[in-house]
């Protein structure tokens, strides 16, 4: 089975994981969630950290807006997003606003005329409009996202199994005896 692209990848190989899983499983479902929290935020800081220094600096506004928030997909899985929050930032160049314009620092730009205008004629049908337009030269991307995530990942992948131990070495006095164990 193929990786997904932005994944820190299989932690099966680490020692000892099932029983960390099954003693996350028998967690009341509260002390669990805390847990799988913790984890992820922990396992996500050291991506910020190193993404924040391979992002390049013209007014800082990106770097300043790399960010972490935790969403749950289907009642489910828990996942952790990295990337650019939104929230503009005063800077000597004007306010800016980094969502709008990371992915473009990221993988790239072609060449555009920046006073291009389309007339619409029809259903997906335009003319250009426009005289002594300016060309945009466009740049390459400069990866910098993916750099600091590939550096970090197995720092992540560490971090999140040491935090999952923690979370079950603190609640495994807490943990519910299975039924029929009446002592």
């Amino acid at each position: 089975m193929a990786k997904p692209r932005n994944s820190i990848g299989s932690v099966t190989s680490v020692e000892g994981l099932e029983d960390i899983l099954g003693a996350l499983r028998a967690l009341e479902k509260r002390m669990r969630s805390a847990g799988i929290d913790r984890a992820l935020r922990a396992a996500s800081k050291p991506m910020v950290a190193a993404i924040r220094q391979e992002v390049p600096v013209e007014t800082g506004s990106l770097k300043k807006s790399i960010g972490l928030k935790l969403r749950t997909y289907k009642g489910k899985s828990r996942v952790s997003i990295i990337g650019a929050r939104v929230k503009a930032y005063q800077t000597e160049l004007g306010k800016r606003n980094p969502a709008y314009y990371a992915h473009l620092v990221e993988f790239g730009v072609r060449p555009h005329d920046l006073r291009e205008k389309r007339k619409v004629l029809g259903k997906g049908v335009y003319r250009r409009i426009g005289k002594n337009a300016r060309m945009h030269p466009g740049h390459d991307g400069t990866g910098a996202m993916r750099r600091g995530f590939e550096k970090a990942s197995p720092q992540a992948k560490a971090e999140l199994i040491r935090v999952l131990r923690e979370t079950v070495e603190t609640n495994r006095p807490l943990m519910a005896s299975p039924p029929g164990n009446d002592e």
